[in-house]
């Protein structure tokens, strides 16, 4: 994968952040904003991302990056609302011409981007709550 190839990350129910929110990258990507607007839960789910990613643990405190500055207090702490019947969404949207897909780049010639995403959280308890 080129350095380029990642052009946004998405994410919801993770924090501050209730609706989807996109969040583009540029080689030179600034967060600012208001207190309480967010910057800091943008951080804290590459934070996570990256744990997960390293060790496949997604109920997280804290993470090895983060250290002692960072704790996350677990799903039930990260999630928005602290309502543990949400799910918390994490994706990053990919550009495939940036991608060393090998034998398989015939298949993606057409993709403007592929979006890979991650479900963080029971989807049975939400199924079951939008079928009641």
């Amino acid at each position: 994968m080129k350095p380029n190839a990642i052009n946004a990350f998405r994410l919801r129910n993770f924090k501050a952040f209730g609706d989807t929110q996109r969040i583009p990258l540029r080689p030179l990507t600034l967060i600012y904003g208001a207190n309480s607007a967010g910057k800091s839960s943008i951080i804290h789910s590459l934070l996570l991302a990256h744990h997960g990613f390293e060790t496949g643990e997604l109920d997280v405190y804290r993470t090895k990056i983060g250290g002692e500055a960072v704790d996350l207090g677990g799903f039930g702490q990260y999630v928005y609302q602290r309502k543990r019947n949400n799910v918390v969404e994490w994706a990053v949207e990919l550009d495939p011409k940036q991608l060393q897909l090998g034998r398989h780049h015939k298949l993606f010639k057409s993709v403007q981007n592929l979006t890979v995403g991650i479900t963080i959280g029971s989807a049975i308890v939400e199924m079951l709550r939008t079928s009641a």
